[in-house]
């Protein structure tokens, strides 16, 4: 990253600062020039992938607003509002500020504000099925992720959040352990944790804020390990905190937010109706009322009725696209929902000029639009929707990702007849006699494979006219562009008029990027995508599987001089005349994971091309390990004996454990011949299978019994650390140990697992560690009186 790259419609300024959770960098949205906040993350762990999809949805102004989530193989992108300074900066910059009571009521008024909305149970859901009620934890609540913004604190950087239905309790242990609340501190003391962790860390940094120091690290260089932590939290009383300097009140409502036990903290809700943040409460909410700011973002995130169960699939600043299911006839639909500016302002003539095209234009090369409606979000907020029709495959640049994940490229009669699907398009939109007169010659202005989508039949239709421009057939030039710049035409680069023609060499650079699974134009600024633009079109590299017509006639597509380049329609009557490749039947050779998740066996030509392709895919996956996440039993059969010794790239997973992980019960006993191997930590399929507390995985794996991992840690020691977990079926691992002596009894007595032990007692009663501890000496140690009894009976 770097100065002056452009990504996604955004342009980078400089970078803001960096950690382990990704850089942040500011940046510029180019078209209307407003400041924003660009997040990278190079790897997106699967802790982290909850929390992105939950990102556009949430809806708060005491939260960070984000505009627009990015991923590819360089990571994700996460744009969202500029802040001005985070409450750790301004702490630790201007140590005064917050001596004033006054400024640490308003922002933990703020906080307490944003995760009320977080905590209170609603509709937004990103998991498998979808329950009645879910609220959101953030689960980091830091000095560093509560953000200025003006006068406002916001709750920033949700990587780590996690969605937890209404009367569950979460497991996975995340966060700072500075401002990890005691149950998550001691994770095998209880049965798990719920939203109140977010109240205790918020706790933590209004202490932090009032003393100038973390509540559990006096110095700013002392031990922040989560040993460290335990002993001073364990001996932690709320009662003994002491605020020099602040209200009583303000000390009491801190020690109900500290409270050890989670049943008798306060809740977030409880915190905003408190005396002490009262005023301050009613001060926000009176702001965002006077500025027209909705704090109610439960509701569906639209104003047609005739609409429910809506998934998002774009949030930017001014546009959103999401997908519902129309009530009367239960089919789903796309809604763009356009933000209009107002009136007489150059935005809203494009505006309206996108409406009337999705109004007027009807053709099958071009998405069908099934509707206008012109809404009120607000007062002041009007909202111009165009209903479409969705499709399944979504646009060309998913269609190849799914192709470049299996290092299979696009068959030619596929390509041949994408690119007879763009002209026809374009030849329509070019001609001013198939349309309205008025309308002209329209140019599309945006031709790029996210604006074009694949039917059910393998075509392409063209879409999103927001950048598009009319122009007269006697003055067929324009000086106007809105698209995107590596798909731009060398003429458009320069600055200079452009016509029609501009779409064709978009269209010829889409097909390009559809042949090569790759950016072949790329750039930071117009002088560099423009040399590379035109180096390009004097070769036009493809890859040898295609053939010399097909690279033939791409290049007249890319003819460098716009008066020589051949016009759309010129371009579709030249391809009848030629003998192409037919596209019929298609579909059989669409990619490897597509195919997968149909549930049926791979075709032919997909089994060849795992045989002579890479086996795994840029992120590290193999399709028996994607076969066993999504239980196609018909691919594992078919794949087990050549690539079951296949592990994934990062964990080192095999097809066994990805089931496991997956719940696929069906699969597991398939894919026995697996059984036996270690992951990248040394964990088997029974140990995670143990890790999630499944009773069935454990009884079909017990097979791999015996084989520990480095430390000597076994299944039985995982599961003696879980109350709750059968040890019966693992009991034939009594008696191993660990390299320091540790055996599965020792392990639950610490961690006072009461069933545990009574299986294993006769087993192991008598042995000692290293150290030459016993089971009833750690029992004595952590108080764990049943235990004892038993112990000594």
């Amino acid at each position: 990253m770097y100065p002056g790259l452009e990504l996604y419609r955004y342009r980078i300024e400089e970078l803001l600062g960096s950690g382990s959770g990704g850089t942040v960098y500011a940046a510029r949205y180019l078209a209307t020039g407003e400041p924003v906040a660009m997040k990278h993350l190079t790897r997106v762990e699967a802790i982290q992938q909850q929390g992105l999809k939950l990102l556009p949805l949430l809806r708060h102004p005491a939260i960070i607003r984000v505009l627009g989530i990015h991923q590819d193989v360089h990571g994700a992108y996460v744009f969202m509002e500029r802040g001005d300074i985070s409450l750790e900066k301004l702490q630790r910059t201007n140590p005064f500020f917050f001596r004033r009571e006054a400024h640490v009521l308003q922002a933990m008024a703020d906080v307490a504000l944003g995760l009320e909305y977080l905590h209170d149970p609603h509709k937004l859901w990103v998991g498998g099925a979808r329950p009645e009620q879910a609220k959101v934890i953030h689960r980091d609540i830091t000095l560093s992720n509560l953000i200025m913004v003006g006068s406002t604190t916001k709750i920033a950087d949700f990587d780590i959040s996690r969605q937890l239905q209404a009367g569950f309790l979460a497991k996975t242990c995340a966060g700072t352990a500075l401002n990890a609340a005691p149950e998550l501190l001691f994770p095998d003391a209880g049965e798990g944790y719920d939203e109140k962790v977010d109240v205790w860390a918020l706790g933590c940094c209004i202490y932090e804020l009032c003393m100038g120091y973390h509540l559990f690290r006096r110095h700013p260089d002392g031990p922040t390990s989560i040993r460290s932590v335990q002993a001073q939290v364990r001996e932690f009383a709320p009662d003994a905190l002491k605020l020099p300097g602040y209200s009583t009140d303000l000390l009491e409502l801190l020690q109900k937010m500290l409270c050890v036990s989670p049943e008798a903290r306060i809740s977030a809700k409880d915190i905003v109706e408190s005396s002490p943040l009262r005023p301050y409460v009613l001060k926000r909410r009176q702001e965002w009322i006077s500025a027209n700011v909705s704090t109610d973002y439960r509701a569906e995130p639209t104003c047609l009725p005739q609409y429910s169960e809506y998934r998002t699939l774009r949030d930017a600043i001014g546009v959103k696209v999401y997908v519902g299911v129309h009530k009367d006839t239960g089919q789903q639909e796309v809604i763009k929902a356009i933000e209009l500016a107002p009136l007489k302002t150059r935005t809203r003539q494009r505006q309206e000029l996108e409406l009337r095209l999705a109004g007027a234009l009807r053709h099958p090369r071009l998405v069908e639009n099934l509707g206008i409606e012109r809404t009120h979000a607000s007062d002041d907020l009007q909202l111009g929707n165009i209903i479409q029709r969705y499709y399944r495959h979504g646009s060309l640049e998913t269609f190849c990702s799914r192709f470049s994940h299996c290092r299979v490229h696009l068959p030619e009669a596929l390509l041949w007849h994408f690119l007879r699907c763009g002209l026809d398009a374009l030849a329509f939109l070019h001609s001013p006699t198939t349309k309205p007169k008025d309308l002209g010659v329209v140019i599309h202005n945006d031709v790029k494979p996210g604006n074009l989508l694949v039917t059910d039949e393998y075509g392409l239709v063209l879409g999103d006219f927001g950048s598009a421009v009319c122009v007269s057939e006697s003055v067929p030039d324009s000086t106007e562009y809105g698209g995107t710049l590596i798909f731009a035409a060398p003429e458009i680069l320069e600055g200079r008029p452009y016509g029609p023609q501009a779409d064709v060499w978009s269209l010829g650079i889409t097909l390009a990027y559809a042949a090569s699974l790759h950016l072949v134009v790329y750039g930071s600024t117009r002088q560099a995508v423009l040399q590379r633009a035109q180096e390009y079109a004097k070769e036009v590299h493809l890859p040898e599987i295609y053939s010399n017509d097909f690279k033939s006639f791409l290049k007249r597509l890319l003819t460098i001089d716009p008066d020589r380049r051949p016009k759309a329609s010129d371009l579709l009557s030249r391809l009848g005349t030629m003998d192409i490749p037919s596209a019929k039947g298609i579909g059989g050779t669409l990619p490897i994971y597509s195919a997968i998740d149909t549930g049926s066996p791979l075709p032919e030509p997909v089994l060849d091309a795992i045989k002579e392709a890479d086996p795994y895919d840029d992120k590290g996956m193999f399709a028996l390990g994607y076969a066993a996440k999504v239980g196609n039993l018909a691919v594992i059969d078919q794949l087990l004996e050549s690539q079951k010794h296949l592990r994934t790239v990062r964990r080192g997973l095999t097809a066994l454990m990805i089931a496991v992980l997956s719940r696929q019960h069906s699969c597991i006993e398939r894919l026995l011949p697996c059984a036996g191997q270690q992951d990248s930590t040394g964990m088997t399929a029974l140990m995670w299978a143990v890790q999630l507390e499944d009773p069935i995985a454990i009884r079909l794996l017990t097979r791999e019994l015996g084989i520990t991992r480095p430390s000597g840690g076994t299944a039985l020691m995982l599961a003696a650390a879980r109350p709750g977990i059968d040890v019966e079926p693992l009991l034939a691992e009594a008696g191993m140990r660990k390299d320091d002596g540790t055996t599965a009894l020792i392990i639950a007595a610490s961690v006072n697992n009461i069933e545990a032990a009574k299986q294993l007692v006769g087993r192991e009663a008598g042995m000692v560690t290293a150290k030459g501890f016993s089971a009833l000496a750690y029992a004595i140690e952590y108080g764990h009186a049943d235990i004892q009894r038993l112990l000594t009976m």
